[in-house]
């Protein structure tokens, strides 16, 4: 049937993937995503999901960069102050 409908086969095991990358990508906690799969520990999910990571530290890192030059210096003066 699916042939038929030119619809492509989805495995459960991919809409398991698929619901811990969205969750990851949406920044919940890999302890909690990790807990939610039922993994051993943080590492199992850690090393299965490294490349969904990877691409939030650099979007954080482009955050990060844009705030930090388009934020004001603050003087040491102000630093004391604060």
């Amino acid at each position: 049937m699916l042939k038929k409908l030119n619809i492509p086969r989805i495995r459960f095991h991919d809409l398991r993937h698929s619901h811990a990358s969205f969750l990851l990508y949406n920044d919940v906690s890999i302890d909690y995503v990790s807990k939610r799969l039922g993994h051993k520990n943080t590492r199992i999910t850690l090393d299965v999901y490294a490349h969904m990571l990877k691409e939030k530290e650099q979007e954080q890192d482009q955050i990060a960069l844009t705030f930090l030059s388009s934020s004001p210096q603050m003087s040491p003066e102000s630093k004391n102050n604060a």
